[in-house]
């Protein structure tokens, strides 16, 4: 009759591990054209993964630098059959600013590009918004 019992089992398996790695080793030391291609491909694609995952965190994943960023909301107006929306127009803007009841407040923008310049170099820049103050007071 054979008895099993936990020490034998965990000992056993870190042996098999300890084989798999030294026949891994042996391997790789006989074929370093391959070894240097593995090591290689597999640092590029660690590297393309923290590339793209920083770029999600920064851009999606990570909230807003503001109070309550999950209260901000960004209104557009839906015209034609296409379903696409589009920005407000002012008079549109401004009878939403009347709701008071329904929004704290409102900050507009103009969804176009604006050259600034700076230090003798022009910059193409997305436009700031026209209310002064409205994003002092999310933060």
């Amino acid at each position: 009759m054979c008895h099993i019992t936990g020490n034998s089992v965990g000992v056993q398996a870190m042996e098999n591990v300890w084989k798999d790695l030294s026949y891994a080793w042996r391997m790789l030391v006989k074929s370093p054209g391959f070894a240097i291609v593995a090591v290689l491909v597999l640092g590029l694609a660690i590297g393309a993964n923290t590339s793209i995952f920083s770029l999600f965190n920064g851009v999606i994943w990570r909230p807003l630098p503001v109070k309550d960023p999950q209260q901000l909301l960004v209104i557009g107006a839906k015209r034609g059959s296409l379903g696409f929306t589009i920005p407000l127009s002012y008079p549109d803007f401004q009878d939403y600013r009347q709701l008071k009841a329904v929004f704290s407040d409102m900050c507009g923008y103009v969804p176009s590009p604006v050259n600034l310049q700076a230090e003798g170099r022009l910059e193409v820049a997305p436009s700031p918004p026209t209310k002064a103050g409205s994003l002092a007071k999310m933060r």
